[in-house]
């Protein structure tokens, strides 16, 4: 087994191994050409710090890194099923620390999902340790609640908002630079200070990739901004992903229509100065 990064791949290429090294993940995952180019845009993926684990011909295990300010963070890692406790794991985190350190980077993160208990022990053993919970869920339109018209905002004034809740109030995916890497068609919005981006997907879905909170009368702004949205995109569901710190936004949450998912996500971290 050998190891190479992955600079030289394309969009093509690393969706299909990436694919068949997820297979039977805890969480099934199907990749595409497009996700790929959209997760190295958003997710600050950093191809020539990726690493590939090769047998012969074959890519038998993927580490996907991110980087950004000094921060490395493993965005996904996994080894191809037959593969699966052959070592092939431990050899990948072993490589991505080692290179993070050489590379000068002051920290070192990962996302895991809470109850993937073995990948959590796992990460562990590096000496990664558990920070925080990332939840997500379902927003719900109050009925009782007359939609009012969203102002639009700009990507650049919910990056700032966000920005101003401090590093608590942030993951990754929620990051003032990942809103900056936005696009059409997800939209910003804004009512009474607090912002959201939605971006539609398929037929049904809503997705809402952040939110800035304001610290006053949280809870009845996100109710109205969320019967603004049910107006301006009406019969599809609004839905949180699993990336928003619980301190910040369990109990706005709480306090509005909102079904939690049943997935969440533990947000791990190792010092490497």
């Amino acid at each position: 087994m050998r190891f190479e990064n992955a600079l030289g791949r394309s969009a093509i290429d690393l969706a299909e191994l990436l694919t068949v090294c997820f297979e039977d993940y805890v969480i099934p995952i199907q990749f595409s050409p497009s996700a790929i180019a959209a997760l190295l845009r958003s997710d600050s993926i950093d191809l020539e710090s990726t690493l590939l684990a090769v047998d012969g011909d074959s890519v038998i295990g993927a580490a996907v890194i991110c980087r950004r300010g000094g921060v490395t963070r493993l965005g996904g890692m996994a080894v191809a099923k037959p593969f699966r406790g052959s070592g092939v794991g431990s050899g990948l985190m072993s490589q991505v620390l080692d290179d993070a350190r050489a590379r000068g980077e002051r920290e070192f993160m990962l996302e895991v999902f809470e109850h993937n208990e073995r990948a959590r022990i796992f990460y562990e053993r590096f000496g990664l340790r558990a920070i925080r919970r990332l939840i997500g869920g379902n927003l719900v339109a109050d009925p009782a609640r007359a939609a009012s018209p969203l102002a639009e905002t700009t990507y650049e004034e919910l990056a700032f908002a966000i920005a101003a809740r401090g590093a608590t109030a942030t993951s990754w995916e929620l990051s003032p630079a990942a809103v900056l890497q936005y696009m059409p068609p997800t939209a910003a919005y804004e009512h009474q200070g607090l912002r959201c981006a939605a971006h539609p997907l398929g037929e049904s879905l809503l997705l809402v990739r952040s939110i800035a909170l304001t610290s006053s009368d949280d809870a009845a702004k996100l109710s109205a901004l969320v019967a603004g949205l049910a107006t301006r995109y009406p019969g599809r569901a609004a839905q949180v992903p699993p990336y928003f710190p619980e301190p910040e936004f369990a109990e706005v949450f709480a306090n509005v229509p909102f079904t939690p998912a049943r997935l969440a996500q533990i947000q791990m971290h190792l010092s490497l100065s």
